[in-house]
């Protein structure tokens, strides 16, 4: 027969468990997470201390040797005026003749 009263639903629901965990695995999460941050500033501090190495290493290259120009042996000014009077007349008319006539029939 039906009961006259409704069944009410479980109000205390049992939670399903959990299988046992060996011992000391409830650790081994937190381990691996120390050992990974250990790591990550490990290889930070190394990229660091590399990136200032290189920053502050002196230049090892020596200097360019600078060649010693002799001195000219007389002054420059009287080596001109030397080939300037040795130089024959130059009529720059004449030379420009062509010149001009060529500009004219323009």
């Amino acid at each position: 027969m039906d009961s006259p009263m409704p069944s009410m639903p479980n109000l205390n629901p049992q939670m399903p468990q959990q299988p046992a965990r060996g011992a000391g695995s409830s650790h081994t999460g937190l381990i691996v997470a120390i050992i990974a941050v250990v790591v990550l500033l490990a290889a930070g501090s190394v990229y660091y201390w590399m990136f200032w190495q290189g920053a502050t290493t002196p230049d090892t290259t020596p200097p360019p040797q600078v060649q010693n120009e002799p001195a000219p042996a007389a002054d420059a000014t009287s080596v001109i005026d030397a080939d300037l009077n040795a130089a024959e007349d130059i009529d720059l008319d004449a030379e420009f003749k062509d010149i001009d006539a060529d500009l004219q029939t323009l």
